[in-house]
C-alpha cells in the first residue's frame, strides 16, 4: 500500500533521453566543460535525434503510400 501512494512516478521519455545524452557528454575526461557548452551540445544532439525520427517517420509514410498506390 505504501508503494502505491508514495512511489515516485516515472519520468517522461524525452526527459530521460536528454539526461542520457548529458550523461554521455559529461564524463570523467570531460568534467570541466562549461555548463553553457554542455547545454548547447545536449540541445544539438536532441535536435539531431528528433530530426532522424522525423525522417524515419516520413520514409515509413511514403513507403505505405507507395504500397497503396501499387495495389
Amino acid at each position: 500500500m505504501v508503494r502505491r501512494y508514495l512511489a515516485i512516478p516515472p519520468t517522461s521519455a524525452p526527459v530521460e533521453r536528454v539526461l542520457s545524452i548529458g550523461g554521455n557528454i559529461v564524463t570523467e575526461s570531460r568534467n570541466r566543460l562549461d555548463p553553457k557548452i554542455v547545454k548547447q551540445i545536449v540541445l544539438l544532439k536532441s535536435w539531431k535525434i528528433q530530426e532522424l525520427k522525423e525522417l524515419e517517420d516520413n520514409f515509413q509514410s511514403s513507403a505505405i503510400i507507395e504500397e497503396e498506390e501499387n495495389e
